[in-house]
């Protein structure tokens, strides 16, 4: 494996999904379209489990918000209360401990400035702030707004509807990869650590759009 550790978000939705379909196989249960099983949200979620893939040491970046908005959402869609807190509890223990027993990598919350909605500002202002190099999400045109002044890289056209695939959020430090998952997971299987400078040379010129 590599030296460096890809940090890596999965946004409160991507995590929901997660979670709720590996229960209710059925894909008349599922929820979104990159949701039923063995698909590269798992691969995502493996890699973490496992530490990485031999792309890269993967560390997950996630925040006690979005931990607690997932374990809410669960519990809206039929698990306990216990089942859903103990789900939120293992993922916390997972990142704080992190895939090379570093220091804690739990973000504790954002700073609530972004101009998003909820779900997306607390998954945006946590990859700001555990230092992540890459959100996955199966919504990244709704981290693409006026205020955010997201840079799209990659496009795709679904029912008339322009949709963003790739895209790179920079704040005055930082910048961040924000992805769907199966551009993330086709990266880390191609060897590509998927840093935004590595993923923005991979898109000179124009951005990119896809019937």
């Amino acid at each position: 494996m590599a030296d460096d550790v890809l940090r890596l978000c999965l946004d409160t939705h991507l995590l929901v999904a997660l979670k709720f379909n590996k229960r209710s196989t059925p894909r008349s249960q599922s929820i979104g379209p990159d949701s039923h099983y063995e698909t590269s949200s798992y691969f995502l979620m493996d890699c973490i489990e496992n530490g990485g893939n031999e792309t890269a040491v993967i560390q997950m970046v996630v925040s006690l918000g979005m931990l607690d908005d997932m374990a809410d959402s669960l519990e809206s869609l039929g698990f306990r209360k216990e089942s859903a807190m103990a789900i939120a509890d293992g993922m916390a223990g997972m990142a704080q401990s992190g895939p090379k027993l570093e220091e804690v990598h739990l973000v504790l919350g954002g700073t609530g400035l972004m101009a998003l909605g909820h779900s997306q500002q607390t998954a945006l202002e946590t990859a700001l702030a555990g230092r992540a190099h890459v959100l996955a999400t199966n919504a990244v045109s709704s981290y693409v707004t006026e205020q955010t002044h997201a840079e799209v890289l990659e496009r795709s056209e679904r029912r008339g509807v322009d949709l963003a695939e790739v895209a790179i959020y920079s704040s005055a430090d930082r910048s961040v990869v924000i992805a769907l998952p199966h551009k993330v997971a086709r990266w880390l299987k191609d060897g590509i650590f998927p840093d935004a400078e590595t993923i923005r040379a991979l898109y000179p010129g124009s951005p990119q759009m896809k019937s």
